[in-house]
């Protein structure tokens, strides 16, 4: 299992530098000047070139990605390195922003607001994680169940009516359904705030970021509630697109389990219905759907970029969608990095329960 492990860490290092390459190249095919969408457009252009140049947007792409990846110190040196063995002309390797480089954990500073991004990762990645998690449970507790019934049912007016709860859970556009929640359950009804992730007057010591978390370490059980009031309803609408896939796999992977020979077996022995499909079906038929729901829940954890919009939830989608309108170039990257790591642990994740449902698979 160690040496799995280890292999797969290993294997994901090229994985991600092709991520790098693949995302600061596409970055760079964006229309438009992130330097004038900081300056506006009334900017002297000789102090936009200024910026350009302290910013080492002037550089050739690969100087910029070696910078990117390595720093601004250590792209100097090895800058410096090149031309005195190629007999170039030597470079000052001199350093205007201290920048350390992607691969020694410094994701540098957003080109607009000047803020760290490991700063920003800390509170919005939380943000996009506790609302992944309660869509990803949601999804669990309603799709799986319901396409376990639909598969026992199969036929009748109970698996007609889940398929087709799950159908409009895949088909209904995130959107619409985020707005239309907003109009009846917040404007309405008054059941449940439309947006954001606390209320204006509740105050809340913030130690981890999650609030959930932070309100039950910290003992504040109004700052619980409201937080799980804020939550509800993007949730609900982020996870109904994941329900309706899991039903329709569980459906699916279930229907072939109870054909096999050792269900039939296990029937003709006598053992009680509840038995058969808890003990001997789901178990054999749960290896498809975990792992929908591991991509499923990579997904959402990457930021689920129309559902923060719409609900104001400041998490690393709704970042995203920002830093893209500004051409702010470091968030993209940093945060799109950020992304992949999280697909690429999403999958591992995957891959070891895989041993956990079923005995037989052995890593080595």
């Amino acid at each position: 299992m160690t040496r799995y492990l280890i292999r797969r860490l290993l294997a994901a290092i090229p994985t991600l530098l092709g991520v790098s390459v693949v995302v600061f190249l596409f970055i760079h095919l964006i229309p438009g000047d992130p330097v004038r969408a900081m300056t506006r457009d009334n900017a002297p252009e000789e102090a936009v070139q200024k910026i350009r140049e302290r910013l080492g947007l002037t550089r050739p792409l690969h100087e910029q990605y070696m910078i990117f990846m390595l720093g601004n110190d250590t792209a100097a040196r090895l800058r410096y390195e090149v031309a005195r063995l190629t007999g170039n002309p030597i470079p000052v390797p001199v350093v205007t922003q201290p920048f350390r480089g992607i691969a020694r954990g410094d994701f540098g500073n957003s080109l607009v607001t000047g803020n760290a991004i490991v700063s920003e990762l800390s509170t919005r990645l939380p943000a996009t994680m506790e609302l992944a998690l309660a869509a990803v449970l949601f999804a669990i507790l309603i799709g799986v169940p319901m396409g376990i019934l639909a598969a026992i049912k199969r036929g009748t007016l109970v698996d007609t009516g889940s398929m087709l709860v799950a159908l409009t859970g895949v088909s209904m556009p995130i959107y619409w359904l985020g707005l239309m929640g907003i109009m009846l359950f917040a404007v309405t009804l008054h059941w449940v705030p439309s947006g954001s992730r606390l209320g204006v007057d509740i105050a809340l010591d913030r130690t981890t970021n999650f609030y959930l978390l932070d309100s039950i370490i910290s003992g504040n059980w109004v700052a619980l509630g409201d937080a799980l009031r804020h939550l509800i309803l993007p949730a609900l609408v982020l996870g109904t697109v994941p329900m309706g896939v899991f039903a329709r796999m569980t459906r699916s992977s279930m229907l072939e389990a109870l054909n096999q020979d050792y269900v039939r077996t296990a029937r003709a022995k006598g053992l009680r219905q509840s038995a058969v499909i808890l003990r001997h079906t789901l178990k054999n038929a749960l290896l498809p759907v975990v792992t929908v729901i591991g991509l499923e829940t990579g997904y959402l954890f990457s930021g689920a970029v129309l559902t923060e919009s719409i609900f104001g939830w400041p998490g690393l989608g709704r970042w995203l969608y920002q830093s893209i309108i500004y051409r702010d170039y470091t968030v993209i990257q940093g945060a799109t990095l950020v992304i992949a790591v999280i697909f690429v642990f999403a999958n591992l994740l995957v891959d070891f329960s895989y041993a956990l449902i079923d005995p037989r698979i052995r890593y080595t």
